[in-house]
């Protein structure tokens, strides 16, 4: 058990380092670049853009719900009834955490560099800046580490608790590609939501592994 935790905690510290590093390289090309689109950002916003339809776009208005406030509530608040009803009070209160974290991170960031949105038609409503995509950074943060809470849980099965998994991680990349796909950010402002909430969700799982040793 004690070696399967090292692991464990070895995987989030690289995963960990992995995040800041992918953050800082993206944060650097912007700030050399300008706010515009940069590198790969003109391609995929151009193939997007030719590839719209009133179909896909009702399916990415949907999907993009998904990294939105009130879902996020729902899962937290059904996690968290899971949790409290296994007596794991104190990870159903870092859950809590894990996402005011993410929010306030992401509003933090996005104060930060004033990164303008992409100037093509916007199909559903956004504000603020830019860069990192929000949406991004909290389904990473906390999806992922809701999975994972509900993964440790005991008398699961394997199976089911791996899908949990899968799911999340496909969650977390509808939620970048509805955003992009909408024209409400750049392929940059997602990696680098990606990468920050892969940060946040390794800090909670390393402390997650050094509570319960």
């Amino acid at each position: 058990m004690l070696y399967r935790k090292k692991q464990s905690s070895t995987m989030y510290i690289i995963g960990l380092i992995a995040g800041v590093l992918g953050f800082a390289a993206l944060a650097v090309w912007l700030g050399q670049a300008g706010p515009g689109a940069i590198g790969f950002d003109q391609a995929v916003q151009d193939y997007l853009l030719s590839h719209r339809s009133d179909n896909w776009t009702s399916v990415a208005k949907v999907l993009s719900q998904l990294g939105t406030t009130y879902v996020f509530a729902i899962v937290l608040v059904a996690v968290g009834i899971v949790l409290i009803a296994k007596r794991r009070v104190p990870e159903a209160l870092l859950l809590l955490l894990q996402l005011a974290v993410a929010w306030g991170a992401y509003k933090g960031l996005k104060g930060l560099f004033e990164r303008p949105r992409p100037e093509i038609e916007h199909l559903v409503e956004a504000t603020g800046y830019s860069f990192p995509s929000g949406n991004a950074l909290m389904a990473s943060a906390f999806y992922l580490f809701a999975a994972l809470l509900m993964f440790r849980l005991p008398h699961r099965g394997r199976a089911a608790g791996t899908l949990l998994v899968v799911v999340s991680l496909i969650v977390v990349l509808v939620v970048g590609a509805s955003r992009l796909y909408l024209g409400v950010h750049y392929l940059t402002d997602i990696l680098a939501g990606y990468a920050a909430g892969l940060t946040l969700f390794c800090l909670a799982a390393l402390v997650l592994n050094r509570a319960k040793r």
